[in-house]
């Protein structure tokens, strides 16, 4: 069995076919058209060091598909540079650099891939890791594990799944286990509003104002959210500061008084918490399902749908 079985590369294997050579060219045309590659080597003005940079994007580019394994052909297609031949010093640079990973096929070439500093390819592999760094791990050493892991640590920390601290020194987050949570219910029986951004009070005479502050979190129909705390329309990382969400589940006062002053773009009362962030299909399913169970049998069937 080849070295490209054993790592499943047989994707890599190829047989180089040699092209009929044409009449040689005359010395007129060897002066007149001195070769387009040799001019674009010429123009190329990087250093061995940018163009480790651009090989290093490319792998990580990469690294959900062939196993993430690339072949310097396809490097060299994507980048311009030619490790085994004219950039021969870039492949040694990449060869002791610690995001990047070769491996050498029977045939002698040699294929390379990114190296993540953790071996994490999904969400619940991602949770795992941040399980077992008790001490904490910060956000920015996990950021390139795998395509999306930014939507799923920000959904981990929006339904406290995880502890996140902000680094003032670093602007990065530094993010911790949760261990065992704990769980406190509206009061009242909820669904949720006519325009689907919102849950409203159907049943009960609850405050929601004195149960939850803005940018707390908040789940139903299967969902996590955070109570709108927006000023402004746009993503949420588009919000100022003083209207971002704490990155914990609830906090220990109120967001700046100015948000106020100058309005929130979801209105929150007694009777209506704002979400903060669209639905799910499975969650407007799921609310659809129990608003039907409460119009047929009441708030104890609603509530068995609400929380699945």
């Amino acid at each position: 069995m080849s070295a490209a079985d054993n790592y499943n590369l047989q994707f890599l294997n190829h047989t180089e076919t040699s092209v009929p050579s044409g009449p040689s060219p005359s010395e007129d045309d060897t002066a007149s058209g001195s070769g387009d590659d040799d001019s674009a080597d010429d123009d190329d003005v990087r250093s061995d060091l940018e163009k480790q940079y651009e090989v290093i994007a490319y792998l990580q580019t990469r690294r959900s598909t062939d196993l993430g394994w690339v072949t310097p052909r396809q490097i060299e297609s994507a980048t311009r540079v030619d490790l085994p031949s004219d950039d021969a010093p870039v492949a040694l640079l990449l060869a002791s650099n610690p995001k990047v990973r070769t491996e050498t096929l029977a045939d002698g070439t040699v294929v390379y891939g990114y190296q993540a500093k953790f071996n994490v390819s999904d969400r619940s592999g991602l949770l795992a890791q941040i399980n077992r760094c008790r001490n904490g791990v910060a956000a920015k050493e996990l950021g390139d594990t795998y395509d999306g892991v930014a939507g799923d640590l920000d959904d981990m920390i929006v339904g406290g799944e995880i502890i996140a601290v902000q680094n003032k020194e670093s602007c990065d987050r530094t993010l911790f286990p949760r261990g065992e949570p704990f769980f406190v219910e509206l009061s009242g029986i909820v669904k949720l509003g006519d325009e689907k951004c919102s849950i409203v009070c159907r049943g009960g005479d609850p405050d929601y104002t004195k149960e939850i502050r803005r940018g707390e979190a908040v789940w139903t129909s299967g969902q996590w959210f955070r109570a709108s705390s927006a000023v402004k329309e746009g993503p949420l990382s588009d919000q100022p500061s003083r209207a971002q969400a704490p990155p914990s589940v609830s906090s220990n006062a109120p967001l700046p008084k100015k948000n106020e002053l100058e309005g929130y773009l979801r209105p929150m009362d007694a009777r209506t918490v704002p979400l903060d962030r669209p639905l799910h299909e499975q969650t407007l399913q799921n609310a659809a399902e129990a608003d039907a169970a409460l119009s047929a049998h009441g708030g104890a069937a609603a509530a068995l749908l609400l929380n699945p």
